[in-house]
Parts: C-alpha cells; structure tokens; sequence
C-alpha cells in the first residue's frame, strides 16, 4: 500500500512540475501576445497619421497643379485675344 502511495505522490509531484511548467509558458506566451497588440496599436497610430499627411499633400499638389493650369490657360487665352 505505502508504495502505491509512494507512486501515486511521484506521479502528482511530476504532474505538478509538468503544470507550473505549462504555466510558466502560457505566462510568457500571454506578455508576448500584449506585446504585439502594443506594436500593432502604435504601427495603426503611426498609419493613421502618414495616411493624413499624405492626403494633404496630394491636395496641396493637385491645387497647385489646378491653379498652374488655369493660369497657362488664361495665358492662352490672353493671347488668342491679343491676335
């Protein structure tokens, strides 16, 4: 009987060990998963913000181009008138 209690203590004490092992490792595995959440929230930060600035620019371009435009047409026509 004292053996199969001697078996029965080996084994839960494996088992423990086997636990706090998996624990161990689900602990790590769970800072690793906020980690990246972390990266990910601030990289959609970051894009978010270059999206609008890359936005603006484009608007300021094809202002300047619109503007560029309408002033070598009336140009254009100015000299047509001229002739």
């Amino acid at each position: 009987m004292r053996k199969c209690f001697s078996i029965f203590t080996d084994i839960q004490g494996k088992l423990q060990s086997q636990l706090k092992c998996l624990e161990d490792k689900l602990e790590c595995q769970t800072s690793m998963v906020s980690e990246i959440q972390e990266f990910f929230k601030k990289r959609a930060e970051i894009e978010s913000e270059y999206s609008v600035k890359l936005e603006r620019l484009a608007k300021h371009f094809v202002t300047k181009q619109k503007q560029e435009k309408l002033k070598y047409v009336s140009e254009s026509i100015g000299l047509w008138s001229t002739l």
